[in-house]
């Protein structure tokens, strides 16, 4: 993985000559999960599509000045949230499994009869094929702001002074939150969640590891555990939960060893999780935030961790 990936697709997208633009309005229902509308339009005149992804790359790939500098690295989705990294995900990764082939069959089903004025459209995606390493990709880019919107305080010229403007205008900001490259998504923002709803996904995944701690009868506190887990930053964190090591915790000893090395109490051979600092310290170590300085062997906190290379 390589963030100069995401300055291909944009350079790339410059020199598209099959660009479409559409709006996309997102919703989420408690019962049937998240739906997407989406509605194509056109912009004139002809060529102004062009224009706008050229200022998009310009703002993004300026040598200089350019967004893209502000990003230092790219890595698997883990809930973290650094602004200085590219997140990726799968199109069958579990947090969006269900959602991202909805998005792809509202892109393909466009409905055209909808009023843009008329709907509360929370995006729009810029969708071109283009070529990157000698094979073809579809790219999609995605901004996650109200492409609608009332302008306040603005005036057109007329009859000798200014008139208001007050109705609907589109607004096509310059800006990227969500790159799609084929079957590979990859968040510029923390905005792109929004896209997918992912809180949703993954304190559905922090219930179910919750769980799974619980039945492996590790921890002597299940109403405290329970408590700090599914609060606060916690749900998040259980998206790089780390299933080797709870398995390996199953081990009495092995939960001896690592309680001490990470200061979290036992009593009588279970994690005491009576203080909520102690279940945190938990939920740390089980979600990849726990490691050892090398040089001190002494645990510290992480914010995210990937292999060695």
């Amino acid at each position: 993985m390589s963030i100069n990936l995401i300055r291909t697709a944009i350079n790339t997208m410059t020199e598209c000559d099959n660009l479409s633009i559409r709006l996309l309005k997102i919703n989420n229902s408690k019962k049937n999960g998240i739906s997407y509308v989406s509605r194509e339009i056109t912009l004139y005149p002809a060529g102004k599509l062009n224009n706008i992804v050229e200022d998009i790359a310009e703002r993004y790939l300026d040598e200089t000045k350019g967004k893209m500098n502000q990003y230092r690295d790219m890595m698997n989705y883990d809930g973290t949230a650094e602004g200085a990294i590219i997140y990726r995900l799968d199109s069958d990764n579990e947090l969006i499994s269900e959602e991202f082939p909805r998005l792809l069959e509202s892109i393909a089903n466009t409905n055209q009869e909808i009023d843009p004025f008329e709907h509360s459209f929370q995006a729009y995606m810029i969708q071109g094929t283009v070529i990157i390493n000698r094979t073809s990709k579809n790219v999609k880019l995605i901004c996650m702001q109200k492409p609608v919107t009332v302008l306040h305080h603005k005036f057109l010229k007329k009859s000798g002074g200014f008139e208001e403007i007050k109705e609907k205008v589109l607004s096509l900001k310059p800006f990227i939150d969500v790159v799609i490259i084929d079957d590979e998504v990859y968040f510029l923002t923390m905005s792109g969640e929004n896209l997918f709803n992912m809180e949703r996904a993954y304190k559905k995944i922090c219930s179910n590891k919750i769980s799974e701690v619980i039945n492996a009868d590790i921890i002597n506190d299940e109403e405290v555990f329970t408590s700090i887990a599914s609060s606060g930053h916690n749900p998040r964190r259980f998206v790089s939960f780390n299933q080797s090591r709870m398995n390996a915790l199953k081990n009495k000893k092995e939960r001896e060893m690592q309680a001490a090395r990470f200061k979290i109490p036992l009593k009588k051979g279970k994690f005491d999780t009576r203080n909520p600092e102690d279940a945190e310290r938990l939920v740390k170590l089980l979600c990849n935030k726990g490691m050892v300085d090398p040089f001190e062997d002494l645990p510290v906190e992480v914010t995210g961790s990937k292999q060695w290379s």
